[in-house]
């Protein structure tokens, strides 16, 4: 199925609201098949979805998942993606992806499709924001990323794996050239530990 994700923040509202619908319909206020998404991104993997090299593309895949999932729902929608280094005053809306309030509770218009959002045992959506809504998240480079880590471990291991992705320039070079969408922009990994929008990596990101 071809995919086109779109800039969250330019998102056409009819395609806005058949996403966050889908969505809605997937938790199905915590009896939906969402529970099998929430239940693979635990603790209990951590180690395996992000202290290893698989990182990029098991979030990659879990996402791919979802995504069709909620095409299983609704074959128009796509998971929208967002540009986390430039301001999106439209995100994180009561129309959209909720607006945090002082105690950190995302609050939506009265209908909204996730406005019974349920996980977890709990109702609602805790999710503070550590940025102004209508600006850019905080970003780092990738060399004070990598700084961030210690000897021995998962930056031990991005290294080495970057390393080999290195040495195959060809293989490299054949990917990209076969598929444009294979071009990675930014990426975010989700809104909150309950509603995960996209680990996107461009606007036609496959996958």
């Amino acid at each position: 199925m071809v995919r086109i994700r779109k800039n969250a923040q330019t998102l056409p509202a009819p395609e806005r609201d058949r996403f966050l619908a889908a969505l809605g319909t997937l938790n199905a206020q915590g009896h939906g098949a969402y529970r099998d998404f929430r239940d693979m991104h635990t603790a209990v993997s951590n180690l395996e979805m992000h202290g290893n090299v698989g990182f990029l593309p098991w979030h990659r895949t879990y996402v791919l998942d979802l995504e069709r999932a909620l095409q299983a729902i609704d074959p128009t929608v796509a998971v929208p993606y967002w540009r986390f280094d430039e301001p999106a005053p439209d995100v994180f809306t009561r129309d959209f992806m909720g607006e945090s309030d002082p105690q950190d509770q995302a609050v939506f218009r009265p209908g909204h499709a996730l406005e019974h959002w349920f996980t977890d045992g709990q109702l609602g959506i805790i999710r503070g924001l550590d940025f102004p809504p209508d600006g850019p998240a905080k970003v780092m480079d990738e060399f004070d990323t990598m700084a961030l880590g210690t000897p021995g471990d998962v930056s031990q291991a991005f290294t080495a794996w970057k390393t080999i992705l290195t040495a195959m320039p060809t293989l490299v070079s054949r990917r990209s050239a076969r598929s444009p969408t294979c071009r990675r922009r930014c990426a975010i990994r989700y809104f909150s530990c309950c509603t995960p929008m996209s680990i996107d990596y461009g606007p036609n990101g496959s996958g």
